[in-house]
C-alpha cells in the first residue's frame, strides 16, 4: 500500500505541469502582446495623456470666469487709539474680511484658441504612432511565432532524417549480416545516427529558445510552462506575385501612420509659432469684485435720537444769569452710550465693490515673445529633418522588404528542384547501395544534401511568406484586430 501511495504521488508529480500547461494560439499571443507589452501600455498612458492636454485647452479657451473668493480671519494684540477719550489704550481685537472676485478674458490674442488647436493636433499625432506601435508589436509577435514554427518544421524534418538513417542501420546491419557488406559500413551508419540524434537535438534547444524569446515579447510569466499552437501556413499561396518598388513607396507615404503621425506633429509645431506670435498682440480683461468686513473695534450709539441737557448760568450769588429777560443756559453735551456694531450689520455697512476693464498692449518685454518664436521656428525645422529622415527611412524599408521577397521567390523555385533533385538522388545512391554497386559514403552524402535540401525548403517557404507580410508592414497595412493568416 505505501508503496501503490509512492506511485500515485509521482504520477500527480509528473502529471502536474502537464495539466498547467498552457496552450497559447497565434490570436491569442497578438492579442496579450496588444493587453500586456508595456511598451504599447506606456504609449497608450501617453494617448491619454494628450487627451487630458485637449481637454484642458478646451477649459482654457471658454469663455467662463475666472472666481476666486477669500476669507481673512485676523486678531491684533497691542494699543489703539479710543476715539472717545482720545487716549491710546491696550486692546485685542479681532477682524474678518470676505472677498470675492470674478475675471474674464475677452482677448488674448487668439492664444487659448490656437493652443486649443496645437493640442489637437497632437493628439491626433498621438494616436496615428499609437496605431504603429501596435503594428509593430503585432508584427514583432508574428515573426517570433513564424521562428517557432520553422524551428518545430526542421525538428520535424530532421527526426524523419533520424528515422530514415536508423532504417539504413537496419538494412545495412541485414546486409552485413548476409556477407554483402564489410561491417566498417555499420560502425560508419550508426555515426550517422548519431549524428542525426544530435541534430535533432540541437533542433529542439532553437525550439526552446525561440520560444523563450516569445515568452519575454508577450510579458508572460516565466515560471510558467507554456505550449504554443502555430497557424497552418497550408492556405497560404505560394504563388509570386509581381511588386512594383515605385507603387509600394507611394502607397507606403500615403499609409504609413508613424509618417502621417509626423506630419501632425510639423502642423502642431507651425501652431505652435502662432500661439508664440500671439505675445505680441493686446490682451482685455474685465474684472468685477465685491468685498466686506467686520471688526471688534466698530461701534455704533445705543440712542442715537436722545436729547442734549443743558445747564442754568448764575452768580455767584446764586441769582440767574438773564440775557433779553430769559435766564441764559448752557447746552451739555452727555457722554454717548457705545455698544459693538452686530457681525451682519457690519457686513451690511462695510460691504463694496469694483468693476474694471483692463487693456495690456505689450510694447517692451526683453524680446522675450521674439525669442519664444524663433524657438518655435527651429521647432518647425526640426520636425520637418525628422520627417524627411523618416521617408528615407520608409524608402529604405519598401526597397529592403522588395528585394527580400524577390529573393525568397527565387529561393523558393530554387528549393523546389533543389528537393526533388535530392530525392532523386538519394533515391539512386539507395538502390546502387543495395544492389552492391554504391558505396556507403555515397549514400551518406546524398542522405545529408537531401536534408538540408528538405530544411531550406522550409525555410524558404516561412521567408516567402514572412518577406510578403513584411511589405504588407512596410506599407502601414497590417490590421492588428484582423488574423494575420487565413
Amino acid at each position: 500500500m505505501p508503496r501503490l501511495l509512492r506511485v500515485f504521488g509521482l504520477v500527480l508529480v509528473i502529471a502536474a505541469p502537464l495539466q498547467a500547461q498552457q496552450s497559447i494560439t497565434f490570436d491569442e499571443a497578438i492579442r496579450l502582446a496588444l493587453t500586456q507589452n508595456t511598451d504599447l501600455l506606456q504609449a497608450g498612458l501617453s494617448d491619454q495623456a494628450s487627451e487630458l492636454n485637449v481637454s484642458s485647452a478646451r477649459a482654457d479657451a471658454l469663455p467662463l470666469p475666472f472666481i476666486s473668493a477669500s476669507v481673512t480671519p485676523s486678531q491684533r494684540y497691542g494699543l489703539s487709539f479710543d476715539q472717545t477719550t482720545g487716549q491710546l489704550v491696550s486692546r485685542t481685537s479681532e477682524s474678518l474680511n470676505f472677498g470675492i472676485s470674478a475675471s474674464v478674458n475677452l482677448f488674448d490674442g487668439f492664444r487659448n484658441r490656437r493652443t486649443l488647436e496645437q493640442a489637437r493636433i497632437q493628439r491626433s499625432a498621438s494616436t496615428l504612432s499609437l496605431e504603429r506601435n501596435r503594428q509593430e508589436i503585432a508584427f514583432d509577435v508574428a515573426s517570433r511565432f513564424l521562428q517557432v514554427m520553422l524551428d518545430k518544421e526542421i525538428v520535424g524534418i530532421r527526426s524523419e532524417n533520424l528515422e530514415a538513417q536508423r532504417a539504413q542501420l537496419a538494412q545495412i546491419e541485414a546486409l552485413v549480416d548476409g556477407g554483402v557488406r564489410a561491417r566498417a559500413d555499420v560502425f560508419s551508419q550508426r555515426a550517422a545516427v548519431a549524428g542525426a540524434q544530435g541534430a535533432v537535438l540541437q533542433a529542439e534547444q532553437a525550439i526552446e529558445l525561440s520560444e523563450t524569446r516569445l515568452v519575454e515579447v508577450l510579458h508572460l510569466d516565466p515560471f510558467e510552462e507554456y505550449r504554443f499552437i502555430t497557424p497552418s501556413l497550408d492556405g497560404e499561396s505560394l504563388t509570386p506575385e509581381t511588386v512594383s518598388l515605385d507603387a509600394l513607396l507611394n502607397s507606403a507615404y500615403e499609409r504609413r501612420t508613424d509618417l502621417q503621425a509626423q506630419e501632425r506633429t510639423i502642423q502642431a509645431a507651425e501652431t505652435g509659432v502662432a500661439v508664440a506670435r500671439s505675445g505680441r498682440l493686446p490682451t482685455v480683461d474685465f474684472q468685477a469684485g465685491f468685498n466686506t468686513g467686520y471688526s471688534s473695534l466698530q461701534q455704533r450709539l445705543v440712542n442715537p435720537d436722545a436729547e442734549s441737557g443743558s445747564l442754568p448760568l448764575t452768580t455767584i450769588e446764586g441769582d440767574p444769569i438773564l440775557l433779553g429777560g430769559v435766564p441764559f443756559e448752557l447746552p451739555i453735551q452727555t457722554e454717548p452710550e457705545l455698544e459693538g456694531t452686530p457681525l451682519f450689520t457690519q457686513f451690511a455697512d462695510n460691504r463694496g465693490g469694483s468693476i474694471g476693464l483692463t487693456v495690456s498692449i505689450p510694447i517692451f518685454d526683453r524680446y522675450q515673445t521674439s525669442r519664444q518664436v524663433q524657438q518655435a521656428q527651429l521647432e518647425v525645422q526640426r520636425q520637418e529633418l525628422i520627417e524627411e529622415r523618416m521617408r528615407q527611412s520608409i524608402a529604405v524599408e519598401v526597397r529592403q522588404a522588395v528585394i527580400d521577397y524577390r529573393n525568397a521567390v527565387s529561393q523558393l523555385e530554387i528549393t523546389a528542384v533543389q528537393v526533388e533533385a535530392t530525392q532523386a538522388a538519394l533515391q539512386a545512391e539507395q538502390d546502387r547501395y543495395e544492389l552492391g554497386t554504391g558505396t556507403l559514403v555515397a549514400l551518406a552524402q546524398a542522405s545529408v544534401q537531401h536534408t538540408e535540401a528538405q530544411s531550406n525548403r522550409a525555410q524558404a517557404i516561412f521567408q516567402f511568406v514572412f518577406r510578403r507580410k513584411l511589405i504588407d508592414f512596410a506599407l502601414g497595412n497590417l490590421d492588428p484586430a484582423t488574423a494575420l493568416f487565413d
